[in-house]
């Protein structure tokens, strides 16, 4: 109700200070809800190359914020190298590191052999805050067409798997 409430006055109103302040709340309310698009991000990969969502256009995003010195991420990183051998073909992977030491990660993520994206905040630490990061794992589901499906969406050990097959199979990819 709020949201045609919004998007009335948004198309109605003749002043601007009005439409204006009813744009900002719609744009509050909406930037992590399922169906919208996730907020924009350009991040640093590993190999010092640029990267934003529109990279992956086409295929599922599994976007999490993962500290790699956080035990419980650790833990996960184990089972979203399994999702991402077995689902690579339609699921991409992203893990938006926060840590502080960029050679430190970089080593980390040699070192184990990770294979899915692993970006750094460093250069936009906002991000963070844009997509409400609150605790280490934090994680969304961005579908095919680059809206948000799942906000927030399950850990790995959440079921997360079933929900991806249930999306898949609504939009007739499996």
């Amino acid at each position: 109700g709020m949201l045609i409430l919004l998007d009335s006055l948004i198309a109605i109103a003749d002043n601007e200070v009005v439409k204006s302040t009813a744009m900002q709340i719609h744009s509050k309310v909406t930037r992590l809800m399922a169906g919208y698009t996730p907020p924009f991000f350009a991040l640093y990969d590993t190999d010092s190359n640029l990267v934003t969502l529109e990279k992956f256009k086409g295929k599922f995003v599994y976007l999490n914020f993962c500290s790699c010195f956080s035990y419980t991420c650790l833990n996960e990183f184990v089972m979203l190298q399994n999702l991402y051998n077995k689902h690579k073909q339609y699921l991409e992977i992203v893990t938006i590191v926060p840590d502080d030491d960029l050679q430190v990660v970089n080593n980390f993520i040699q070192r184990s052999g990770y294979q899915w994206t692993f970006l750094h905040f460093d250069n936009q630490p906002d991000v963070l805050q844009q997509y409400d990061v609150r605790a280490f794992p934090t994680y969304y589901l961005i579908d095919d067409e680059g809206k948000l499906s799942l906000s927030p969406a399950p850990t790995p050990a959440e079921e997360f798997e079933g929900r991806l097959f249930i999306l898949l199979r609504a939009k007739g990819i499996l």
